[in-house]
């Protein structure tokens, strides 16, 4: 009995050294869990993004691609272009701009009324000058010109 026991526990020894040895060269080659899945298309409603394995041999429904593989990302959660934020808070204010331009000058506006006629109290006084320069001065109320200038004309003035 002792024999038979020695016998049977060197076949399983053997049996589960060729049994792995043969998974070691199997068609796995490291891509457990790596298709064929079925990928529901972004136009297919509630069943976009869904992810089905199928076999080998099984087609994809019309509303779904194949996909061999590595796993497809989803754009929810990373792989892709998510949905917009919302909008941010305001930002300060910017600063106080330059002066602009001065603008174009207006239309000329309406004529005005005419005014009273004026009236003459008193006598008043109107004297010309001139200085060597040819500058004219206009002296009101006095008769004489500043010094430097020559009395052209002296007008005067009464009611």
């Amino acid at each position: 009995m002792k024999k038979w026991l020695i016998l049977f526990g060197i076949a399983l020894a053997a049996f589960l050294v060729i049994t792995g040895i043969g998974m070691a060269y199997g068609k796995d080659q490291g891509r457990r869990l790596a298709g064929p899945f079925c990928v529901g298309k972004p136009n297919a409603g509630q069943n976009a993004g869904v992810v089905r394995s199928i076999a080998a041999v099984q087609a994809c429904r019309s509303y779904e691609i194949r996909k061999l593989g590595l796993a497809v990302p989803h754009p929810e959660v990373g792989g892709g272009t998510g949905k917009a934020g919302a909008d941010g808070s305001a930002g300060a204010s910017g600063e106080k701009g330059e002066k602009g331009d001065t603008g174009a000058t207006g239309p000329a506006g309406p004529k005005g009324d005419k005014g009273d006629t004026g009236s003459l109290e008193g006598t008043g006084y109107v004297t010309l000058c001139i200085s060597n320069g040819g500058n004219v001065k206009a002296a009101v109320g006095k008769h004489d010109c500043d010094p430097g200038h020559d009395r052209v004309l002296a007008v005067t003035v009464s009611d």
